[in-house]
């Protein structure tokens, strides 16, 4: 680790527990409350509060002076010059220079997930005040009770602050109630981990079921496991049925043996809640879903909102639902909206399997509907009338809240738009059509069975602990 230059020492902080702080203020405040501050041969230190370190940085403010002869003295009085103290997390370092937003979404969830481990592992390894008392020592020194993979603890650590700071708010509120200690180690896709999935899907096969994907299942992002305990050889005998492997999970889960913990950034800690789903009083509290509405059109015309939004009420609240490919040309995805931001997701297989099992309606996959697309594209006559005969069947119902499209406007607009465009709209089309044409118990049996899939409630799921805002 390199030191800061007299230029950085000067400048505020632009991520960290002390955003916007000059950095040197951020040292003084270090030896006010006894900080521990990382130096560059990868130790840390806590600064004496002695006039002679205080007088130092005074000095070095008023521009007297230079990191490079800058000293300051520890608790045991040694020696440490500014210039080996290095751009840490404490000082807005350590985040990494990569945009976040330029990491692709899976390897961003793999490094958040793997760093609210070493936060788990952290905090109760040793007991914290406040983030700041969570060092980069500190998180590296619980490695040794975190299991995360593939995912390297350099990439984990360098996330930005918003991840760091929704990581302690987490542990914090997982410590004070009573879900973690130091005697637990905490998996991200590691052979523990997947051992329990692994169990999952056997038993799914010998109920002949189809296997529901992990995460609908059990969306615990990391999992705690108490120490001593033999996970694999208590999921061994577990895979029978789907009955057995849910009670040993549910078992397991309230004697806080082993617990899956699903994660959503928290951004606000005085929002923070921990919920317990899939167990019997959760279920005994969960309302059935009915349909609502359907909306096609966008604000600037039909074809300027890429799919579409389904509405759907819980008897206590309307949920929002937008529908429509996850990227160009691919298989439609229905994503819950939520307040902070995405909730589950729909793929089109469950979509299909609902549709046919609920409405005994069925639709064009992705690969059938492609060949519609090109059929459109290559203005066929006969599949654009039946797409405008979906769009106005939806129109005219009393479910869809937009500004009808006239026949000859639709027609025209449709032969000007992109592939990309004509494929989102479409699929969403069919959908809408299909719940438009339906009647009410079909209608709401179908957008029950995708909120529950969404939200990991299925009657097939298994209990885990949520924590979010």
């Amino acid at each position: 680790m390199s030191g800061m230059t007299k230029k950085v020492w000067g400048e505020a902080a632009g991520k960290g527990p002390y955003t916007g702080m000059p950095r040197v203020d951020i040292l003084l405040k270090a030896i006010d409350k006894k900080i521990k501050v990382p130096i560059s041969d990868g130790s840390e230190v806590v600064f004496k509060d002695i006039a002679e370190n205080r007088d130092a940085l005074e000095i070095y403010k008023a521009g007297d002076e230079d990191p490079k002869t800058t000293r300051l003295r520890t608790q045991s009085m040694k020696y440490v010059a500014m210039r080996d103290i290095p751009k840490s997390i404490l000082f807005g370092g350590g985040f990494g220079a990569k945009d976040q937003n330029q990491i692709p979404a899976t390897i961003l969830t793999a490094r958040f997930e793997s760093l609210q481990c070493l936060y788990c592992a952290a905090m109760t390894n040793t007991r914290v005040k406040n983030q700041q008392e969570v060092t980069t020592k500190l998180l590296e020194n619980a490695q040794r009770r975190v299991f995360m993979g593939k995912t390297k603890f350099k990439d984990v650590i360098a996330l930005d602050a918003s991840w760091h700071q929704s990581s302690y708010f987490v542990a914090k509120k997982l410590i004070r109630d009573g879900y973690i200690s130091r005697s637990y180690t905490f998996h991200r896709d590691d052979d523990v981990m997947n051992s329990i999935y692994a169990a999952k899907k056997k038993a799914f096969l010998n109920d002949s079921m189809a296997n529901l994907n992990n995460d609908k299942w059990n969306p615990g992002d990391i999992w705690a496991v108490k120490t001593g305990v033999d996970v694999k050889k208590i999921f061994k005998t577990a895979d029978t049925s789907v009955k057995k492997i849910n009670n040993v999970v549910m078992k397991a889960f309230f004697d806080k043996t082993i617990m899956g913990i699903s994660l959503k950034k928290v951004e606000d800690e005085r929002k923070i809640k921990s919920v317990v789903q899939n167990d019997d009083k959760a279920r005994a509290n969960l309302k059935p879903n009915a349909f609502v509405s359907v909306q096609l059109s966008g604000a600037r015309g039909f074809f300027s909102k890429q799919g579409g939004e389904l509405v759907v009420n819980d008897s206590r609240t309307n949920k929002k639902i937008d529908v429509r490919p996850s990227s160009a040309n691919e298989a439609l995805n229905m994503e819950a909206i939520l307040t902070t931001a995405r909730g589950g997701k729909a793929g089109q297989g469950p979509q299909l399997d609902a549709a046919k099992r609920f409405m005994n309606y069925t639709y064009p996959n992705n690969t059938q509907q492609k060949i519609e697309d090109d059929k459109i594209l290559n203005e066929d006559t006969r599949t654009i009338d039946n797409f405008w005969m979906m769009v106005n069947t939806i129109q005219n119902s009393r479910f869809c809240i937009d500004t009808p499209i006239d026949e000859a406007t639709f027609k025209a607009a449709v032969n000007s738009q992109p592939k990309n465009v004509i494929h989102a709209k479409l699929a969403t089309t069919y959908v809408f059509y299909g719940l438009v044409k339906a009647n009410k118990k079909q209608r709401d049996d179908f957008v029950d069975y995708v909120v529950n899939y969404m939200e990991s409630t299925l009657p097939e799921s298994s209990v885990y602990l949520k924590v979010y805002q």
